[in-house]
C-alpha cells in the first residue's frame, strides 16, 4: 500500500478514536486524496493553527477539486494569485472561473502571471479564457 495511504489511513483512525492531534501534512494529504471530511475535521480542530491553509489552497485548484478549494477560503486560506496559477497551469477551468469571478469579495486578480504559467505548460483553455477576461474584464 502506497504511503500517502496509510498516512491518509492513520489518520482517519486517530479521528475515528477521538484524538485530535495531527501533522499538517496530514491536510495536505487529505486535499490530494480528495477527502473532504477528512479536510473539514483538520480545518475544526483545535490544532488548526499548525497549517499551511495557502499551499493547500493552490494544490486543490491545481487538482480542480473546487469543493476543497472553497472549504479552505472559507476557513481563512487567501492566496488566490497562487492559487490562480496553479489552477492555469493544470487547465482547471472551474477553478479559474471561481477564483476570477467578481461575485467573489476577493477574486484573483493578477491574470498576467496566470497566462504566462497556462501558456507554458500547454493549457490552451486556460490561457484563452484569461486573456479574454484581461482584455474584457466587464464582459
Amino acid at each position: 500500500m502506497p504511503r500517502s495511504v496509510v498516512t491518509m489511513l492513520g489518520f482517519m483512525l486517530g479521528v475515528a478514536l477521538g484524538m485530535s492531534f495531527f501533522r499538517p501534512r496530514d491536510l495536505n494529504a487529505a486535499v490530494v486524496h480528495g477527502n473532504v471530511e477528512a479536510v473539514r475535521l483538520i480545518l475544526t480542530s483545535s490544532a488548526m493553527h499548525s497549517v499551511d491553509l495557502d499551499r493547500a489552497l493552490r494544490v486543490s485548484a491545481g487538482l480542480g477539486r473546487l469543493d476543497l478549494t472553497k472549504l479552505l477560503v472559507e476557513h481563512g486560506a487567501s492566496d488566490m494569485e497562487g492559487a490562480l496559477t496553479r489552477a492555469a497551469s493544470q487547465n482547471q477551468m472551474a477553478a479559474i472561473r471561481w477564483l476570477v469571478s467578481p461575485e467573489r469579495t476577493a477574486p484573483a486578480t493578477d491574470l498576467s502571471r496566470a497566462i504566462k504559467v497556462a501558456c507554458r505548460s500547454g493549457s490552451a483553455e486556460a490561457e484563452f479564457f484569461l486573456l479574454t477576461l484581461q482584455r474584457h474584464p466587464t464582459d
